[in-house]
């Protein structure tokens, strides 16, 4: 075999492995470039995927798999949100939320005061929702519900008329996020319902006659009564019976002093945001000054968290002992209400409660700087 030959030959390998050698590289990008689509595939499935949740309303919502921004439009709900490690999830929020009622709220959960806010006071028009493109809007007012709807946006509807509604609500709040949120949410709705379970067991041998008659403030001045379910029910699941007829009760109504005279009650609870006006506009009023409740020095402030412990919110879970407490002393003295708050904030918010803030939140003071 001569030179010529041999460079034939090795020509021909060189080549022969040169083309092995391109036809791997093409066959490994190609399985490369499959690869990565499929892992984009994968990806673009992954954030598309979607559930169906159900609200109170019963309307079907489908929602993201993964909530990343959820708008509440009802802002007593927020508390909720916060309570059950939801509020990751929202970027955005009404500017109610930033006011002196909500002091504690941001005290317990800081991401709120870090929201951006969009609003007036506690009410967002569609218009402004659109420019957030939210996932899903938590809203309990029907009426703009609708209009959020009529513009495409997502809603999801909540609300809280009664005891019932509030512990459904929450449980709708979870099931909306579903995983370790929707565990917290049952929690709850078990220990908000074991403390009325408590109570009622421990007063259920005294009649309705030997029980403490209640009058409720609810609003800025010793006659605004302001009662609605939450006001209502705050106190008979604590035993108590109101001191004046159903048709005195109501938001807005007011009363006569003839007719506290006459009603005489044995407690008289102020409560709300009012909670300081009202109180202090009862304790002037000489027109009352002979009342049996305030001569014994049985009147109180109700404590305030999140919000005020006789809204429907995630305190009225302990609003129950503590009204129980405060209207049977002798059969819950053995309930430690300072502790039961910090096991409670501890529990459902991981929040280290101090002494210090426990007195005043039991004090009303409406948040961490207003003492």
């Amino acid at each position: 075999m001569n030179i010529r030959t041999v460079s034939r030959a090795w020509i021909s390998l060189v080549l022969a492995i040169v083309l092995a050698l391109g036809m791997g590289l093409m066959a490994g990008c190609s399985a490369s470039s499959s690869d990565r689509g499929q892992e984009a595939a994968g990806q673009d499935a992954e954030s598309s995927a979607t559930r169906t949740v159900v609200d109170m309303q019963g309307n079907e919502v489908e929602i993201p798999e993964t909530i990343d921004n959820c708008f509440d439009a009802y802002p007593v709900n927020v508390g909720v949100m916060a309570m059950l490690g939801a509020t990751d999830s929202m970027q955005y929020g009404l500017p109610r939320l930033m006011s002196d009622n909500w002091a504690w709220l941001r005290e317990l959960d800081p991401s709120i005061e870090n929201l951006q806010t969009i609003g007036d006071d506690a009410t967002a028009s569609a218009e402004e929702v659109l420019t957030i493109d939210p996932d899903v809007v938590v809203i309990s007012n029907k009426d703009t519900a609708a209009t959020y709807k009529e513009a495409g946006i997502n809603v999801f509807m909540v609300t809280s008329a009664t005891t019932d509604d509030f512990l459904e609500s929450v449980k709708k709040s979870g099931e909306l996020f579903g995983g370790e949120q929707q565990k917290k949410a049952e929690e709850f709705a078990e220990y908000y319902q074991s403390n009325i379970d408590l109570v009622q067991e421990r007063i259920d041998d005294i009649p309705e006659s030997e029980r403490p008659t209640v009058y409720y403030v609810g609003g800025t001045t010793a006659y605004n009564t302001s009662v609605k379910g939450n006001g209502i029910e705050f106190v008979t699941n604590a035993g108590g019976v109101f001191a004046l007829s159903e048709s005195d009760l109501g938001e807005g109504k007011e009363v006569t002093a003839e007719q506290l005279i006459a009603a005489d009650p044995d407690v008289i609870i102020v409560g709300t945001n009012n909670r300081a006006k009202g109180y202090d506009s009862l304790m002037s009023d000489s027109a009352l000054s002979s009342l049996s409740a305030i001569q014994s020095g049985a009147v109180y402030k109700t404590p305030q968290g999140t919000l005020p412990w006789d809204t429907f919110g995630p305190e009225q879970s302990m609003a129950v002992l503590w009204m129980a407490k405060t209207l049977y002393p002798d059969r819950f003295e053995d309930i430690d209400l300072v502790q039961e708050a910090k096991d409670f904030y501890k529990t459902f918010y991981d929040y280290d409660l101090s002494d210090e803030y426990a007195e005043l939140m039991f004090e009303g003071v409406m948040g961490p700087d207003a003492a």
